[in-house]
């Protein structure tokens, strides 16, 4: 097989730095299509990946996609997650904090349940500059 094709959604600071660490450390991963509604974020993108406004747009084109990295505002995540969950089936990655409050929280997990899609919640701290700057410090 190929290698697998992603989609980030959400292209601030943390779907920055997904994008960064498949680009430099997954070779077996390969980011095609990114969302973000500001512009000004997906400036030094552009032409590299396909760039959508959003995720109900990345939907409409119908890409063939193996999984999705969620890197949203977390006060979005639940209404987010209940159209992503709809409308595909495919593992995803959730950026953590998974929701605000915890009732937001379970309807994230339900809606995941009721449609059989694998999600793992993510906290890819050791990937932060501050975490670097630490690790390398103790080297």
């Amino acid at each position: 097989m190929g290698r697998y094709k992603i989609a980030i959604l959400g292209h601030g600071f943390a779907g920055d730095l997904h994008r960064e660490v498949i680009e430099e450390s997954i070779p077996e991963l390969e980011v095609i299509a990114v969302t973000e509604p500001n512009p000004k974020a997906t400036e030094r993108i552009k032409g590299k990946y396909a760039v959508f406004p959003d995720h109900k747009a990345l939907f409409h084109e119908n890409l063939s996609l193996d999984a999705l990295i969620v890197a949203l505002t977390t006060g979005i995540h639940e209404q987010a997650m209940k159209e992503i969950t709809i409308r595909t089936s495919i593992p995803l990655l959730l950026e953590k904090p998974m929701a605000i409050t915890y009732p937001e929280a379970a309807n994230i997990k339900e809606q995941l349940q009721r449609n059989r899609i694998r999600c793992m919640v993510g906290l890819t701290g050791r990937f932060h500059p501050e975490f670097r700057a630490a690790y390398n410090s103790m080297k």
